[in-house]
């Protein structure tokens, strides 16, 4: 019994008799996987962590979508006796040699000297190999070129020193404004105005230099030099609805791709995360404190060094947008935090200074 279906808890599926959860989705990753280790599942409930307590025996009926109190016999042994699994059919095997061509990946690290075209041998590959090509070309720094009287690229005037420009692909901006200059408020892209406003509220964003030791001193002059060709420009491509984010802060880069609707099978957010501008080891305390909180909030997150890897997909929309407010908050609370993380005892520290002011965040300097 769960209040989400998280992605945290699929490794406990395999020892599950049956799972029921509060809020999730039939399509998700952790119903699938149920389906797969053919575990009965009920989703979406809204109640159940409310009307079922801890030791109370049920019986979950997932095909009729009952959850009877006590041991049904009955239910168990027709279960037992069923129809031949769907997975013998002749349909599904078929499908199933079709899904292998399509669904696999094999290309899963970025950095392997066998993440090239030629080594793409299903779709899931192709896509794969074209998202990371993008997300490097992107980390490289976008340069737009100044615009004109019809261009579609605005700046957002912020609290903070963000230089954001935002391209309009439909429905982002309100209608009838023309100005160049916008400010948070004009935007219609739900996801923006969220994280922006998480983001912009007050103590989120520390604007005072920390205090830096000699070690992080001494890194963060080689980086200096990394950044110093080409400026990067702060880029949001957006629609009422949808939101890509490249955002360079500093020596560091962040970039989500997000929906935010009513419909939420269609909502989903893609996050990462890599840089800094103090040594690897640094670097890599903060990916682990990021990932931490991520997972907290139901992500799936993979760490890599410093790199950080997080997706969230199919709820609802109220939870999707605490995800971005979620996001907003991380960004600002993380900015220069490698600076700080000085020993792995750190990154428990701050996780939980984040949980802790999460509804008033401070800096994580102060």
């Amino acid at each position: 019994m769960l209040k989400h279906a998280s992605p945290r808890m699929a490794k406990l599926i395999s020892m599950a008799a049956a799972v029921v959860t509060d809020i999730g989705a039939v399509t998700g990753h952790m119903a699938t996987l149920c389906r797969e280790f053919r575990v009965p599942t009920i989703v979406d409930t809204l109640q159940a962590t409310q009307v079922l307590q801890t030791g109370m025996e049920v019986t979950v009926d997932a095909e009729e979508n009952v959850i009877y109190r006590g041991i049904v016999r009955e239910l168990l042994t027709a279960r037992l006796i069923d129809q031949t699994p769907y997975e013998e059919t002749y349909e599904f095997k078929l499908l199933r040699r079709l899904f292998n061509k399509i669904s696999t990946l094999h290309l899963t690290d970025p950095q392997s000297e066998e993440f090239t075209p030629v080594h793409c041998t299903t779709y899931h590959d192709i896509i794969r190999f074209a998202h990371e090509m993008a997300v490097a070309r992107i980390s490289q720094g976008i340069h737009l070129k100044p615009w004109g009287p019809k261009a579609s690229s605005r700046r957002v005037k912020l609290p903070i020193p963000l230089d954001l420009v935002v391209v309009d692909i439909g429905g982002g901006i309100q209608e009838g404004i023309s100005a160049q200059s916008l400010s948070r408020e004009q935007l219609s892209c739900t996801p923006l105005h969220v994280l922006l406003e998480a983001l912009t509220a007050p103590g989120v964003w520390q604007s005072l230099p920390v205090d830096m030791d000699v070690k992080g001193f001494m890194s963060s002059l080689t980086q200096t030099n990394l950044a110093a060709d080409s400026p990067k420009v702060n880029v949001a491509i957006i629609s009422k609805e949808y939101l890509n984010l490249s955002l360079w802060l500093g020596f560091h880069f962040n970039m989500i791709d997000g929906y935010l609707s009513e419909d939420r099978n269609s909502n989903y957010i893609y996050f990462r995360f890599s840089g800094g501008v103090t040594e690897i080891t640094r670097r890599t305390r903060r990916a682990k404190l990021l990932g931490e909180i991520l997972e907290k909030n139901d992500f799936a997150v993979e760490t890599k060094g410093d790199l950080v890897i997080a997706r969230i997909k199919k709820i609802d929309a109220p939870n999707m947008e605490e995800r971005f407010r979620l996001l907003g908050r991380l960004i600002g609370f993380s900015r220069q935090l490698d600076i700080l993380l000085r020993s792995e005892g750190d990154i428990e520290f701050y996780v939980e200074r984040f949980f802790r002011e999460e509804m008033g965040v401070a800096s994580p300097s102060t």
